[in-house]
């Protein structure tokens, strides 16, 4: 008779087989990444070498990782710094309309060079975004704990990011209570960190925690200096119907100034199903039900609550066609194309908007042609901004010409200014949207270092783009039509830390597909005029 072996026997030589191929791949990719210049790696030689290295579950494992890490976000900051600097010799000879040839060629060449730099920096954040799934697909508790220690502990600051997405997905996926204290414990541990991204990460980690502890570093942060980390807190809180969060979100409302007003508006608006717009006005209203929640079934959003107070300040803030935004930090990117000479018609001037319009709103600027209707329309809006606010403009055709690379206050001397420069426009080229994104991006602080980037978050919180054409290339005669989606999938990139309000306006365009989508993929609003 046969002897049985027992089924688990049989198995171990597999077991081992499998752990000895998993520490041989993890060998051989720590190697490579530890040596290359990650620029010559392809995205998907890349990403393959970093899934045989964070595959191997072991604590052998840890500090090479972090090493890669770390060597990885060098390298990612030197591609920013690349960036800057061929941005900055771009703007050099892409401030004007009239072009020599020789300015014309080397523009083309600082073009080339500068999307061949973004999308290697695209690609290599969508590679961190992967290295922190990866790392949070660690199951073994003594290797999770060896992680913690050894990630939150490096001066690199993406070392300390990677290890705050990480710990969202453990306590996700593990649902085990030692894994949740520990993930929390270094959580709360690099509430402080002196690196804002990383503070953002942490508040984004913490939406997926139902706990007193998160709750209450939430609401910290709903006071963190740096814009950023304000937003990241906001649209984590606002997962957490109750009360507290009610009473939190009406209190930082209080201190706020500008977009993250709206933010917040919008937080309290799902969780309460009403809309009151004003700190003022919530708090009467929350004092009102006794710091109770109403009933969400069936309960449609109030609009305009708060009655008097509410319409009497239906002009607070800033407009631009037909849009109004409570931000004080604005970017108007406005089209200058030859297309935009084309004459309008008065009767088809209504604009269809995706949103509530408020009758503060003054209606169609007048104009013969749609560029002088842009220019009125700016003209409008430039007068009307707001003693306290921020702004800046960029105009784009084949180039895109920057008034101010930063955000300069509203004083009646900048809005004059301002004013001339709106009377000096001429309409002539083409459609480089990408391009005039591009210089928003930067004066924002999404795009090159994080030198731009002061104690109070990006320098703009909200982006207004005009356009009546479909976008193209930089080239002035010829000029080839882009694909949407590459805008797009950058503008993404650009945003994901940032959370930039983009509200678009397309002109007479018989396909609003890019602009709609632009606009509903980052929090804006979308007007249709017709001319």
């Amino acid at each position: 008779m046969k002897r049985m072996v027992p089924r688990p026997l049989l198995l171990l030589p597999l077991a081992v087989l499998a752990f000895a191929d998993a520490r041989t791949d993890f060998a051989k990719a720590r190697d490579t990444l530890l040596k290359s210049d990650f620029e010559t790696l392809g995205i998907d030689e890349r990403d393959r070498l970093f899934e045989h290295l964070c595959g191997f579950d072991a604590l052998e494992a840890v500090r090479p990782v972090a090493e890669v890490v770390s060597h990885f976000g060098t390298f990612l900051s030197g591609i920013e710094g690349k960036i800057d600097t061929v941005q900055a010799d771009l703007r050099k000879v892409s401030d004007r309309q009239s072009l020599s040839d020789e300015e014309i060629n080397l523009r083309s060449t600082y073009e080339r060079n500068l999307q061949r730099l973004e999308k290697t920096w695209r690609d290599a954040v969508a590679s961190a975004d992967l290295l922190s799934r990866l790392i949070g697909g660690w199951r073994q508790p003594g290797v999770i704990q060896s992680a913690i220690s050894a990630f939150e502990k490096s001066p690199t600051w993406r070392v300390r990011f990677v290890l705050a997405g990480a710990c969202a997905f453990w306590h996700r996926d593990l649902r085990d209570e030692k894994a949740t204290q520990a993930t929390l414990g270094v959580l709360k541990r690099l509430k402080t960190d002196t690196e804002p991204r990383v503070r953002a990460a942490v508040a984004r980690a913490l939406a997926s925690f139902r706990r007193e502890e998160a709750l209450e570093l939430l609401k910290l942060y709903l006071k963190d200096p740096d814009w950023r980390v304000r937003a990241a807190a906001v649209k984590s809180l606002k997962g957490n119907r109750s009360p507290e969060v009610v009473s939190a979100l009406i209190e930082a409302m209080k201190g706020e100034q500008g977009r993250l007003v709206d933010d917040i508006n919008g937080a309290l608006k799902e969780l309460t199903g009403e809309s009151h717009g004003f700190a003022d006005v919530w708090a009467r209203w929350w004092e009102d039900v006794e710091h109770r929640l109403p009933d969400p079934e069936g309960k449609k959003p109030v609009e305009g609550g708060g009655g008097q107070d509410a319409v009497s300040r239906e002009k607070d803030g800033n407009w631009f066609y037909g849009i109004e935004t409570k931000s004080d930090r604005i970017i108007y990117i406005i089209d200058i194309s030859g297309s935009m000479l084309a004459p309008v018609d008065p009767l088809k001037q209504k604009p269809v908007i995706t949103g509530k319009r408020d009758s503060a709103d003054d209606g169609p600027a007048p104009g013969k042609t749609r560029f002088e209707v842009a220019q009125n329309e700016l003209r409008r809006a430039i007068g009307k901004l707001r003693p306290k606010s921020n702004f800046t403009m960029i105009f784009f055709c084949h180039s895109v010409m920057i008034w101010k690379p930063d955000l300069i206050r509203a004083t009646p001397e900048a809005k004059k200014e301002a004013l001339a420069a709106i009377d000096a426009l001429r309409a002539a080229g083409a459609t480089y949207t990408l391009g005039a994104l591009r210089e928003a991006f930067t004066i924002a602080g999404a795009i090159g270092s994080a030198a731009r980037t002061g104690k109070d978050g990006p320098k703009a919180d909200t982006i207004f783009l005009m356009s009546d054409g479909a976008p193209t290339d930089s080239k002035f005669d010829d000029a080839e039509l882009m694909d949407p989606q590459i805008i797009l999938s950058a503008v993404r990139e650009w945003n994901k830390d940032l959370h930039v309000t983009i509200h678009t306006i397309a002109v007479d365009l018989p396909d609003n597909f890019f602009l709609r989508t632009l606009a509903a993929e980052n929090g804006g609003q979308f007007v249709e005029r017709k001319g």
